[in-house]
């Protein structure tokens, strides 16, 4: 139902928006910056490894990103909230 894969890659995605937690388990706290966060290919790190992306998808009129923890497995989703200035 209207979700389908964006072009670019995940990182590039990640890193231009401002993120809001959407989901019940918010991995990386409430709200992430994409240019603040220190990732390589689909892993977010905070002096380690703590987050897998796992999609970045395009629904309607904004993407919506789930991470998985890399600490304990729980997913969460992330709703993009515009772009990193």
């Amino acid at each position: 139902m209207g979700l389908f894969s964006c072009s670019g890659s995940n990182e590039e995605i990640f890193r231009k928006h401002e993120w809001k937690a959407s989901g019940d388990y918010p991995v990386l706290g409430d709200w992430i910056s994409g240019n603040n966060e220190k990732i390589s290919g689909d892993t977010i790190f905070r002096g380690k490894a703590v987050a897998k992306i796992l999609n970045v998808n395009y629904k309607y009129d904004h993407y919506e990103l789930e991470v998985a923890s890399l600490i304990d497995g729980k997913h969460g989703i992330y709703t993009e909230k515009g772009d990193v200035e």
